[in-house]
């Protein structure tokens, strides 16, 4: 067992949901044996921090995390455990069938799926893989990867927060997860309309069957709203969030069909796949991402395709403040960071599903990093990580407040030198008129 598993003992675990434009946490703590609900943040990403679930700006990044980790609702969150989920811009998923063989056999036959499946070197190759099931025709796995190169960034980079990442998890898995109980007997297409991309999947008893992703998603019906009543983007989404698919203006009805149709298409592949790949009937579409709280949304798909379909909710809603059942927190936590802070809290129940992690040696070398590198290092609670917050702001603004008394007493030495010269001229020119006067030639 690795020290990262022997930390995992933790009452409370922290779920780090991260895209480009939004970061979502919570935190889940063990009540009465139970998980429940005990802070969750929310906030926006600015521009040029983050591209692609890549690290562009650190410094601000790590701001970001301090300020939501420190203004989480309704208290700081303090837990030193985490589980973020992999961007899916940077997390490679695969569903092979390999041949029939024993268990022993399936390392080997894995790895070499990986290999010809993934567009990764062999040496920065990091994988993981579950079966999904076993049949006369063969073995299904669920094979995910990613470059250990995007791992030790962000080993590094939470590192630097004083923060643990025993694993990093599949966000499409987390959200099932996230969203049902594995002992759904009913087959269900997940649909997840983020910022870069739609993921379309399908999930029954057994697990994932179907995964595929399209680039139709959020960003691009905001730019199609935007460039159509002339918007800025941030305007754009504002507008597409208030919109009613229901009474949709008549300027915008012709963007619905090219941003949805694509997506109404691959929900159809997905169905009739896994109908007869594995006789499973999708019984339910279920919505998830920003975009899908589109309203109306729920009916417009079903009179397309004609499955229920409904918003996803989270399987651990907001908890409660004390005895009298006086709610906690305003804001319902992200589907996904609930499913990702339940893969930590309930490790043993999710062992046989596949998780990233970097070597001990890698582990090491990001760690001999972050002492090397940053001057900081924060292993303080929430509540420390908040004054120190604080005091670096009360730092940048005496800064700010010296340069402007640097400048006011610069000028004002200029202006007294200026002074002193004028009126050491005026005296020596009054003295050289009396001496006229009083010396006539």
């Amino acid at each position: 067992m690795s020290a990262r598993t022997k930390r995992m003992k933790s009452k409370s675990v922290v779920g780090i949901d991260i895209a480009d434009h939004t970061l979502s946490i919570v935190e889940l703590q063990k009540y009465r044996n139970n998980p429940r609900v005990s802070s969750v943040a929310r906030v926006a990403i600015p521009p040029g921090i983050l591209a692609r679930g890549r690290i562009r700006d650190t410094e601000k990044l790590q701001e970001l995390f301090e300020y939501a980790l420190a203004k989480a609702d309704p208290a700081p969150i303090s837990g030193r455990i985490a589980i973020m989920g992999i961007p899916d811009s940077q997390l490679y998923t695969h569903l092979a069938r390999l041949p029939k063989q024993k268990d022993n056999e399936l390392d080997k036959s894995a790895l070499e799926e990986a290999l010809r499946t993934f567009p990764v070197e062999k040496r920065d190759l990091i994988y993981a893989y579950r079966v999904v099931s076993h049949s006369d025709e063969g073995t299904d796995i669920l094979l995910i990867a990613a470059s250990k190169e995007v791992l030790r960034e962000w080993d590094l980079f939470f590192h630097r927060l004083g923060i643990t990442v025993p694993f990093y998890d599949s966000e499409v898995l987390a959200t099932a997860r996230g969203l049902t109980t594995r002992t759904l007997d009913d087959a269900f297409c997940l649909v997840d309309i983020g910022a870069a991309s739609t993921t379309v999947s399908v999930f029954d008893a057994k697990g994932i069957r179907y995964v595929h992703s399209i680039g139709n998603a959020g960003s691009a019906l905001t730019e199609s709203i935007a460039k159509i009543e002339s918007l800025p983007f941030d305007e754009a989404q504002k507008r597409k969030h208030d919109l009613d698919l229901s009474d949709i203006p008549t300027s915008l009805a012709g963007i619905l069909p090219s941003f949805f149709d694509p997506a109404i298409a691959e929900i159809n592949t997905a169905i009739q796949y896994v109908l007869h790949a594995y006789d499973i009937t999708v019984k339910k579409i279920i919505l998830v991402g920003g975009t899908s709280a589109l309203k109306g949304l729920p009916e417009y798909m079903h009179d397309a395709i004609g499955i229920e379909t409904l918003r996803g909710k989270p399987i651990i809603g907001i908890g409660k403040d004390d005895e009298h059942g006086v709610q906690s927190s305003r804001e319902e936590p992200s589907i996904e960071s609930v499913g990702l802070a339940l893969h930590g809290l309930n490790a043993h129940e999710y062992e046989h599903e596949p998780k990233l992690q970097s070597s001990p040696e890698e582990i090491r070398q990001s760690e001999e990093d972050g002492k090397r590198d940053a001057p900081q290092a924060y292993d303080a609670n929430a509540g420390q990580m908040k004054e120190f917050h604080d005091i670096r702001k009360e730092q940048r603004r005496m800064r700010r407040q010296i340069a402007v008394l640097v400048m006011v007493l610069t000028v004002g030495a200029i202006l007294i030198a200026a002074a002193f010269w004028y009126q050491r001229a005026e005296q020596e020119r009054k003295e050289s008129s009396i001496h006229k006067l009083t010396n006539p030639d």
